[in-house]
């Protein structure tokens, strides 16, 4: 949770009595660059805080990682391609 949500509900009355970080292992590696990005911006965490110049440095998915094939066996309903 953000620390901007935490205060807002700590403001209104409502006690929050203990604030959990995500467990490391539970951050799957193509999530680490939103992730980092949230820590740096306000979330809760009692690890570290990057900063800007090691945020800059954290890698995401490699677009060679990305399937952007086409695959019809994906869709959930008929796709008419001349339709849209």
């Amino acid at each position: 949770m953000s620390n901007m949500k935490h205060d807002a509900i700590v403001e209104q009355g409502i006690p929050i009595h203990e604030r959990v970080p995500i467990p490391e292992e539970l951050i799957p590696a193509d999530s680490r660059v939103e992730i980092d990005a949230k820590i740096h911006a306000g979330y809760f965490t009692t690890g570290k805080v990057m900063n800007m110049v090691e945020l800059s440095e954290v890698q995401g998915r490699a677009w060679e990682d990305v399937d952007v094939s086409f695959n019809r066996s994906h869709l959930h309903f008929p796709m008419r391609l001349p339709m849209i």
